[in-house]
């Protein structure tokens, strides 16, 4: 990795992500003429979520008087929760009960590789086709029948589906027979970044999953129009999706702007708490793959209500040592279980 935040410095590298976007677009847009200051918008502040962060996904009730939630979480930097070792806490109707987690079952991830492939980075065609093999092999990344995983390409103004989500090794093995085709016309890296964050919750095969983006490129965008680089991270945060980088060195760019790619992709990813390496890291790109995988498995979180009775439950889940980290969920019992 060349560059993983650590946690004590978050919020100025997430403040300087902010900035250095802002940078980013205007750089890119210089070309345009400077609109006229009463014309100029307030620019609108991003808040983005704090962690960690708890989710509950689901739950199960056929089993009075024990109830199950399903939870997931991330960590104080962006890490897959172990709650077998992170005490809970649990309410339900403002009741503290006591909560257990007895195992973890697999609900799986989705993970889309957005790959920008212009004319420079056609040595680099090979070691793409295989780092997506790789991820997509047996005991990577993806567990076959599990987890699902869709490619697409950077395209002119928007995010192109070159092979829709499927959970098989073999689609992604045969997707790969014939060789990727550089694009030859201009690439919109941020507009094919926010088209495709746009796309996430209706390609999602199954809404419980956790999802990420895996973006390849060598990081630079001039012919972008329809966002700002400011919206790739509005978007992230709302959606509470990780954005990891992979860095492709280009034949096309100078020194200067091969930094500016790198600099540009860091700052996606650790807006994002995603993780940013480059495509000759084998060491960063495992670090990716392990990181995708670790959301997998979702938390069984058992508990039992004495003198249960049918009607409807408000429960909340925290972290017992933040409990500012928490979720809500309402639970609805049968009356004739």
């Amino acid at each position: 990795m060349w560059g993983k935040t650590h946690p004590r410095y978050q919020v100025l590298a997430l403040a300087a992500a902010v900035l250095f976007l802002a940078l980013f677009a205007a750089a890119v847009h210089a070309q345009e003429p400077e609109p006229d200051p009463e014309e100029i918008d307030q620019v609108e502040v991003i808040v983005l979520p704090e962690l960690p962060q708890l989710f509950i996904t689901g739950n199960d009730v056929t089993n009075p008087p024990t109830i199950v939630l399903h939870a997931v979480g991330r960590d104080a930097e962006g890490n897959a929760i172990d709650f077998t070792t992170e005490p809970l806490k649990l309410t339900s109707n403002g009741t503290a009960v006591v909560p257990s987690v007895t195992d973890t079952f697999p609900v799986g991830t989705f993970t889309v590789f957005l790959i920008d492939i212009p004319t420079g980075v056609e040595e680099q065609l090979p070691v793409i086709r295989d780092s997506i093999k790789q991820f997509a092999g047996p005991g990577s990344g993806m567990q076959e029948q599990i987890d699902y995983i869709a490619i697409y390409q950077v395209g002119e103004t928007e995010a192109i589906s070159l092979l829709p989500p499927d959970n098989f090794y073999n689609s992604v093995q045969n997707f790969f027979v014939d060789d990727l085709t550089p694009e030859t016309g201009s690439t919109a890296l941020i507009d094919s970044i926010v088209s495709l964050l746009d796309q996430m919750e209706e390609l999602k095969p199954v809404p419980e999953m956790s999802s990420s983006i895996v973006v390849m490129s060598d990081g630079t965008d001039v012919v972008s129009t329809l966002n700002e680089p400011a919206d790739i991270i509005t978007r992230t945060a709302s959606l509470n999706l990780p954005i990891h980088t992979i860095w492709v060195d280009s034949t096309d760019l100078t020194f200067q702007g091969q930094e500016q790619g790198q600099a540009f992709l860091q700052e996606i990813s650790d807006s994002s708490y995603g993780l940013a390496t480059t495509l000759d890291n084998s060491d960063g790109l495992s670090d990716i793959w392990r990181h995708i995988a670790s959301f997998r498995e979702h938390a069984r979180v058992r508990y039992v209500i004495d003198d249960l009775t049918g009607g409807i439950f408000d429960i909340e889940l925290s972290l017992a040592n933040d409990p500012s980290a928490s979720a809500s969920m309402t639970v609805e019992m049968p009356d004739n279980q």
